[in-house]
């Protein structure tokens, strides 16, 4: 995470922030997921050399939903 831009600067509520900055000169990617859901992160399906975010949403009853970004 790039600590020049802090959560509580983009945060939206009524949702959390997963992000996964590049670096304090831009780009990266960002999920906002309602406060509600439940929610993992799954880095082991991302790869080194990409900007690339991907996270698990589970809930009773229904198959997992995997949700990922590239840039």
């Amino acid at each position: 995470m790039d600590a020049t831009i802090a959560d509580h600067e983009i945060h939206i509520d009524g949702y959390k922030i997963v992000r996964l900055d590049r670096n304090r000169h831009g780009g990266g990617v960002c999920i906002y997921i309602k406060s509600d859901i439940g929610y993992s992160v799954r880095s082991d399906l991302a790869k080194k050399s990409l900007e690339m975010l991907t996270i698990e949403i589970r809930k009773l009853n229904c198959k997992p939903l995997l949700i990922s970004l590239l840039s």
